[in-house]
């Protein structure tokens, strides 16, 4: 399995929630569907400010440090090289189906990122989509970005129109309760290993 679970974005809680615009709007409500005359596949999604949250399809600039951070995160670890996941990235890119990469920018820079995956548990092969690879820079935490990425994940899938329900598996405890997932179950991963399995619906 290539980089599998979602990381901790340690936030803090209260504050300001996330505020989530689907495949049709933009900031504040707007209509937002330049360079797409189905108005279908762009998504944007803000918290404050500051923060933007993209498909890398329309932000492929960020894609070497997106790959970077999966790479040190998860991929390293497993034998790939920074270069077969920049491969990775590049082709896992979509917009109207699975997989995508979404990427969070705070003031312009790269922030964090989450992906929207066909399968992330080897022995659940049933359920899709999944959200995936959820990270946010250490310089970035603190900021509810783990949560905006969390929802624009949800808003993603949901604009895909065709699943019931986004699935994430994790390590995890009592994490993904708090925003609003539901635990499934256990599944196993090889070793004698169990995670966690928790669903979202859309």
């Amino acid at each position: 399995m290539l980089y599998r679970r979602p990381a901790a974005c340690h936030l803090p809680a209260g504050g300001r929630r996330a505020v989530c615009v689907g495949a049709l709007t933009g900031a504040r409500g707007r209509a937002y569907n330049q360079g797409d005359p189905k108005g279908k596949y762009r998504l944007e999604v803000f918290n404050m400010d500051e923060l933007q949250i993209l498909n890398l399809a329309d932000a492929p600039e960020h894609t070497e440090q997106v790959s970077r951070w999966l790479w040190e995160e998860w991929a390293r670890a497993d034998g790939y090289t920074l270069e077969e996941i920049i491969f990775r990235t590049r082709h896992s890119m979509l917009r109207d189906t699975v997989p995508q990469q979404l990427v969070a920018l705070w003031n312009g820079q790269a922030a964090g990122t989450v992906a929207l995956w066909r399968n992330d548990c080897k022995t659940r092969q049933d359920l899709s989509p999944w959200m995936a690879v959820l990270y946010v820079d250490p310089a970035f935490r603190n900021r509810h970005i783990g949560q905006a990425l969390q929802r624009a994940s949800i808003e993603a899938a949901r604009a895909l129109g065709r699943y019931d329900w986004l699935y994430l598996i994790t390590e995890l405890e009592d994490y993904y309760e708090k925003t609003g997932w539901e635990f499934v179950g256990d599944a196993p991963v090889g070793h004698g290993h169990t995670e966690k399995i928790y669903r979202y619906p859309l």
